[in-house]
C-alpha cells in the first residue's frame, strides 16, 4: 500500500462514438499500526491492557476494545477474567484522518497457584531450611520472596536461615510467568535439638545387676536405648530397666529424637563384677530428742553386691544386752547413705559406750563404737581362752597411741605391740600363736588409762 497524492482520470465512451473524460486528485493518508500488550493474565486478578498503537503523527479519536464480549472505549482498560481459558482480545483504533485499523490477539488466562511450603528444622544449631512446594506445572514461578516475622530473608526456592527455637510467622509470596501474585503465611514452632541425658540407680555391682534407667532428656519425643550386651538388646521405653547377668563392662547409649527428626546421643558405662559383700560403718551420730536418743548410721557399701533386707544391725550398750534390727532399705555398690535406725535409748540413759555391728548371713561386715562420755574404753580380751590369737577393742574419743603387752607368769613381757589409735573403735589382734599354753596377763595402755586382764592360751 502506498501513501501520497494520486491523479485519477476517468474517460467514458458512448455507443455512438462520443467521448468524455474527467480527473481528480486523491490523497491516500497513512493509517495507524495497531499494537497492544497486557501486564498479567491471571484468573480473578485485574488485567491492565496498554495501547501501543503507532499513529504516525495523527491523533486517535476512538478506541474500541472487545474483551470477553464486552465493549470498552478507554485507551488502557482494566478487566478481570473470572475463569481461566483462552480469550480473543480485539482493539480497533480510529485516527483523525478517519483511518481505522483492527488487531486481535489471544490471551491465555491461568489459574492462580496455591502457594505451599514446608521446612526442615535445623539440628545442632544448623539452619532451618524452607522449600517451596507450589505447583508450577502450567505457570512457572519467576519470582519469590520469603519473610520471617515480616523481614525478608530469601528469594530462592530453597531458603535456609538460622533460627533459634521459638514461634515464627513465615510468609512466602510468588509471582508467576502469567503475572499471578499469591501469598501465604503460616505460623511455625521450632523445637530445637533435643538434649539426651539419663541417670541410673547404680553403674557398678555384681551380677545379676538390675539397672533402672531414668530418662532426663529434654526436647525429645522418641527414645532408643541400646544396652550394649551380647544380644544387642534395645528398648523404646522412656524409662526402661535392664538386668545384666554376666560380668563385664557395658556401654549403654540413649538416642533422643525430636519431632523435627533432630537427635542427640549420650552414653554411660555399666560395670558388672564378681560378687563381694563388704560394708563400712562410717559414722554413728546420736540424735537427741525430748524423751529418747536415736541414732543415724552412715553406711558405705564398698563391696559389689546390693545391701538390702539381708543386712542386720546389732546394737550393744556397755558390752551388755544386744539388740538386733533388720535393715530396711537399699544400698547399691559404691554408694553411701545415712540410715535412721529404729533403736533408741531412753533419755535418762548414760552409757559409757555404744557399739554397732553390720551383719549379713551371720558374718560381721563391720563394727564401730562411740563413747558418749568416757575418753577411753578397753574391752576384755576375746576369745578367752584362745588358741593364741587374742583380740582387744579399744575405743578412743581422741586419737592416741595404744600400747599392748602379753606378760607371762614370771612377770616378763613376751609380746609388745604399739598402735596409733584412731577416734572410735580400734580392733587390735595380738598374735600369741608361738607362745606355749598357759596363763598370761594382757596389759593395755591408752592415754592415761591402764588395764590388765587374765587370759589363757589352750590348744
Amino acid at each position: 500500500t502506498q501513501i501520497g497524492d494520486f491523479n485519477v482520470k476517468l474517460k467514458a465512451y458512448s455507443q455512438f462514438g462520443c467521448v468524455d473524460s474527467t480527473q481528480t486528485i486523491i490523497t491516500v493518508a497513512q493509517g495507524p499500526e495497531v499494537e497492544f500488550e497486557w501486564d498479567k493474565s491471571c484468573e480473578g486478578e485485574a488485567t491492565t491492557f496498554t495501547d501501543l498503537t503507532n499513529t504516525f503523527g495523527t491523533n486517535i479519536t476512538d478506541w474500541a476494545w472487545i474483551i470477553d464480549g464486552q465493549l470498552l472505549t478507554t485507551q488502557n482498560p482494566t478487566f478481570t477474567f473470572t475463569n481461566a481459558g483462552t480469550y480473543p482480545i480485539q482493539l480497533s483504533v480510529t485516527v483523525d484522518n478517519l483511518c481505522a485499523q483492527t488487531l486481535t490477539q489471544d490471551i491465555i488466562i491461568e489459574v492462580p497457584p496455591i502457594v505451599q511450603f514446608d521446612f526442615d528444622e535445623g539440628c545442632n544449631s544448623g539452619a532451618t531450611e524452607f522449600y517451596d512446594l507450589t505447583d508450577q506445572t502450567n505457570d512457572p514461578i519467576i519470582a519469590r520472596e520469603w519473610r520471617v516475622n515480616g523481614s525478608i530473608f530469601s528469594t530462592d526456592s530453597l531458603a535456609p536461615t538460622p533460627l533459634d527455637p521459638g514461634n515464627y510467622d513465615i510468609t512466602l509470596s510468588v509471582i508467576t510467568a502469567a503475572g499471578c501474585e499469591e501469598t501465604t503465611t503460616s505460623g511455625i514452632t521450632l523445637i530445637g535439638s533435643p538434649k539426651a541425658s539419663f541417670s541410673t540407680n547404680t553403674i557398678y555391682g555384681a551380677a545379676p545387676l538390675d539397672i533402672q534407667f531414668t530418662n532426663e532428656s529434654t526436647g525429645g519425643s522418641n527414645y532408643l536405648w541400646s544396652f550394649g550386651d551380647v544380644g544387642d538388646s534395645t528398648s523404646t521405653d522412656k524409662n526402661p530397666s535392664f538386668t545384666y547377668t554376666e560380668t563385664g563392662t557395658y556401654t549403654v547409649t540413649l538416642r533422643t529424637s525430636s519431632e523435627a527428626n533432630c537427635f542427640e546421643e549420650t552414653s554411660q558405662l555399666i560395670e558388672v563384677v564378681e560378687p563381694v559383700t563388704k560394708a563400712t560403718l562410717v559414722a554413728i551420730t546420736p540424735i537427741e530428742n525430748l524423751d529418747k536418743t536415736n541414732f543415724m548410721l552412715t553406711i558405705e557399701n564398698n563391696g559389689t553386691t546390693l545391701l538390702n533386707s539381708n543386712l542386720s544391725i546389732l546394737f550393744r550398750v556397755d558390752y551388755g544386752t544386744e539388740v538386733i534390727e533388720p535393715f530396711e532399705g537399699l544400698i547399691y555398690a559404691g554408694k553411701t547413705i545415712n540410715y535412721n535406725a529404729s533403736f533408741a535409748l531412753p533419755a535418762n540413759t548414760d552409757p559409757a559406750n555404744i557399739c554397732v555391728e553390720l551383719i549379713e548371713s551371720s558374718i560381721q561386715l563391720d563394727k564401730e563404737c562411740i563413747l558418749p562420755e568416757a575418753q577411753v574404753i578397753i574391752s576384755d580380751p576375746y576369745p578367752n581362752p584362745s588358741s593364741g590369737l587374742i583380740s582387744v577393742d579399744v575405743m578412743l574419743k581422741t586419737e592416741s597411741s595404744i600400747e599392748l603387752r602379753i606378760i607371762n607368769r614370771s612377770g616378763q613381757p613376751v609380746i609388745n605391740k604399739s598402735v596409733e589409735g584412731v577416734i572410735g573403735l580400734n580392733e587390735i589382734i595380738l598374735d600369741g600363736t608361738t607362745l606355749p599354753q598357759g596363763m598370761y596377763i594382757v596389759e593395755i595402755i591408752a592415754r592415761d588409762k591402764t588395764e590388765q586382764f587374765k587370759t589363757s592360751i589352750v590348744r
